[in-house]
């Protein structure tokens, strides 16, 4: 399975999320919403917006899991290794509801 340029775009959004965000955290706060708000709504919504695209396979979630195993260790400590199941269960989420709103409509 190929993953075209227009595929990757749909990348873009989540890189940002998982390697900008972390940048502007300054205090306890901020974290919690960005690591329990933010990011999975971000991952939520472009999971949904990828499996729309008539071409989508399943590997977005996946690479998008991966890219955030990196941040683990450039940002975090290991004890936000749950995330990535979290994350990994969001992007699934997002890509069967996805795939479930184009069989209602029939796109």
């Amino acid at each position: 399975m190929k993953i075209g340029k227009r595929e990757l775009l749909y990348l873009v959004p989540i890189v940002i999320v998982f390697y900008g965000l972390p940048v502007l955290i300054k205090d306890m706060g901020m974290a919690i919403l960005s690591l329990l708000v933010i990011m999975p709504s971000v991952c939520f919504l472009s999971s949904i917006m990828y499996s729309l695209n008539k071409k989508s396979n399943i590997l977005y979630p996946i690479i998008c899991t991966i890219i955030y195993i990196p941040t683990i260790f450039i940002y975090y400590n290991l004890s936000a290794t749950i995330y990535i199941f979290i994350y990994a269960i969001i992007l699934f989420l997002g890509y069967i509801i996805g795939k479930l709103i184009m069989k209602i409509l029939k796109m």
